[in-house]
């Protein structure tokens, strides 16, 4: 009797085994059939990943429980599933967690697609950039192309190009915005070209209408449009022609649980599988895609005008060293001038960032550690100054190592009395908020059609408000602060700074009216900045890439996230640190800083300790991963260090 070799979804452990079981009597089962079967004293979700062509002993094995009744994975998410396993050393349970829908048992009948009126579409005129990108891609020198394109270039307008010529081809396409930036805007451009074939995806959908788009995915007899956060990738499409991936540089591209992908990565592989083609857009690339780029193991293309009449804004920095007003006369009196004559203030505030970072308010600089060059961070239960990489410590100095002056203090981001004192200086305008607090699908919508029609005067947001945004009535972007940015303990901290000042600056002036962007700082004279007030991406980027080989941090090195939990604070710290010793003593080539405390230091009744490790090869982290006790936690290539 033949046999089947399954992965078990059940199945725990770090490597990719397959187990073999019983077929059905009579029963074909075509590779990548989902099933049910018996494991250990539980039943568990399998795929069948291959048949046996030798005769098996009927008493050896087990049957299988049930076939579900759904079609099967196509064969690349099969080989997607092993390589993932296997690059981010993660179980199968994890990865197949991350590639089937919740809700694959309950019963439901399949919709179709869901039909909009196409209301039609003015042709937009290309610009001879746009124009020579769409030429570029379509011609497919390369697997992958960085478009690297200026705020306000027509990004969009060349994606919706791409996308239409490979529906003529008979292929499907993804297109992948970061999950806060699932605005109507961009699935209302998309809903006017293509009514009949467009698939919505995201995060808030209920179990039962995860399984429904998974279903529509799979049963598609026709090329289709998907839109939706990094979870796409995971659909069962048939013929993938092209993958597009918006804002790559974004944070929510990267998976924080076990997996722990990034998406570029996942992209890259899931093209090669299908011999299918990506585009990663941005105006701010992240440094290890520009760098990409740079060497030609991708292809660059650049839009250096913006789409239409439009340009970029004059930008402004006001230096709030000694001065301690929220917002300064400067900014108020900018934002009067704007809303008298008629057009509309965006305001940001960034509300991520460490309230327990120590900033001189003189002359804008951070304690940092001498070690890793990380802003250090205060522990009040030891009055100790923290370094979160390697451990430094040191007491809180009483003048500014830089100035010698006393205006030391630590940041934050100070959201709620930006929005107090806004609304006592404007009061007979109208104004809006929209950040995490309130930033659900339905409000995001209401708030940008109310924006569109300009029944806001004033938004105040946070990150979700710097990208995105494509509206005419912005004159003004007033940026509050950038210096909790700058002081996030993370290698990566002046890259996020500079994008997220880049993106929130490019709201302004989209229409023929420049437009005027003010950023208040105690950092005036920090590269990031000045960069960002310039549009200078190349001279950020010569600056950064110096710090990163100078510190050892990507892309000159691979880094893993090491983390452990443990009821008991001591136990925790004990065998953190004997597992440091371990891995030094075992590979003497790489750095292992640590274990210090994890930014949240207690979570889930645990003491939660970190190791950051960094070696010249990704291959030896995953040893050392493999070689963990049970209990530990890993992030391989981290974004977040915190």
């Amino acid at each position: 009797m033949k046999s089947i070799s399954v992965s078990v979804v059940a199945y725990g452990g770090r490597d990719f085994r397959h187990f073999d079981y019983l077929p059905k009597k009579d029963t074909i089962l075509p590779i990548g059939s989902i099933i049910k079967v018996p494991f250990g004293k539980q039943k568990s979700l399998g795929v069948v990943l291959h048949t046996t062509t030798e005769p098996t002993s009927a008493a050896d094995l087990l049957p299988i429980e049930k076939i579900l009744e759904v079609p099967p994975i196509p064969n690349h998410l099969l080989d997607l599933a092993s390589w993932l396993s296997d690059y981010y050393a993660a179980s199968p349970k994890a990865v197949w967690r991350t590639i089937l829908p919740s809700g694959l048992e309950q019963r439901s009948q399949l919709k179709k697609l869901k039909t909009s009126a196409n209301t039609g579409h003015k042709p937009i005129t290309l610009n001879l950039g746009q124009q020579k990108a769409i030429a570029t891609i379509l011609s497919g020198e390369h697997r992958g192309y960085l478009l690297h394109g200026i705020t306000g270039s027509g990004k969009t307008e060349i994606y919706i190009r791409i996308i239409t010529e490979n529906l003529r081809r008979g292929k499907s396409a993804i297109l992948l915005v970061p999950e806060i930036s699932l605005t109507p805007q961009m699935i209302e451009r998309l809903n006017l070209h293509f009514p009949e074939q467009l698939l919505v995806n995201h995060s808030k959908l209920t179990p039962a209408r995860r399984k429904q788009v998974w279903l529509q995915a799979a049963q598609s007899e026709r090329p289709i449009v998907v839109i939706g956060p990094r979870s796409s990738l995971f659909l069962p499409l048939h013929s993938i022609g092209v993958i597009i991936v918006d804002e790559e540089h974004e944070q929510s591209y990267k998976q924080e649980n076990t997996p722990c992908y990034n998406t570029n990565q996942v992209v890259a592989k899931i093209c090669e599988l299908t011999k299918s083609h990506y585009v990663l857009g941005s105006a701010t690339p992240s440094i290890n895609t520009y760098l990409m780029a740079k060497e030609n193991n991708i292809g660059y293309i650049q839009l250096t005008e913006r789409a239409g009449e439009g340009k970029l804004p004059k930008v402004t920095i006001l230096d709030k060293r000694d001065r301690h007003e929220l917002l300064l006369p400067e900014l108020t009196q900018a934002m009067r001038r704007t809303l008298q004559r008629g057009d509309q203030v965006l305001l940001f505030i960034n509300r991520r960032g460490s309230a327990g970072a120590m900033m001189c308010g003189h002359c804008g600089e951070t304690i940092r550690c001498p070690n890793c060059d990380m802003s250090l961070t205060f522990h009040g239960d030891i009055a100790r100054l923290v370094c979160h990489y390697c451990g430094f410590k040191r007491l809180p100095p009483h003048a500014c190592p830089s100035c010698n002056e006393v205006q030391l203090s630590f940041v934050g981001s100070g959201t709620k009395g930006v929005e107090v004192e806004i609304e006592k200086a404007f009061s007979r305008y109208r104004i809006a908020r929209l950040d995490s607090d309130n930033g659900d699908i339905e409000t995001i919508q209401t708030t940008y059609k109310q924006l569109q029609d300009r029944q806001i005067d004033i938004i105040v947001g946070t990150q979700m408000i710097a990208r995105g945004l494509d509206l005419a009535g912005i004159g003004l972007v007033g940026v509050i602060a950038t210096d909790s940015m700058l002081a996030i303990p993370d290698y990566s901290s002046s890259e996020r700074t500079f994008q997220l000042l880049t993106q929130v600056a490019g709201r302004a002036g989209r229409s023929n009216n420049t437009g005027e962007v003010i950023i208040q700082t105690l950092s005036p004279t920090h590269p990031a900045i000045i960069a960002a007030s310039h549009h200078d991406f190349e001279a950020f980027f010569e600056h950064e890439i110096q710090l990163r080989q100078r510190y050892a941090y990507p892309p000159y090195r691979y880094l893993v996230k090491l983390m452990y939990g443990h009821k008991n604070e001591q136990k925790a710290t004990s065998h953190s640190t004997e597992i440091a010793h371990a891995i030094a003593l075992k590979w003497p080539g790489v750095q292992v800083l640590g274990p210090t405390d994890r930014a949240i230091r207690r979570s889930g009744g645990l003491y939660w300790k970190q190791l950051i490790v960094k070696s010249k090869r990704r291959a030896t982290l995953l040893d050392i991963i493999r070689d963990l006790k049970p209990g530990w936690k890993h992030d391989i290539d981290p974004t977040n260090m915190s």
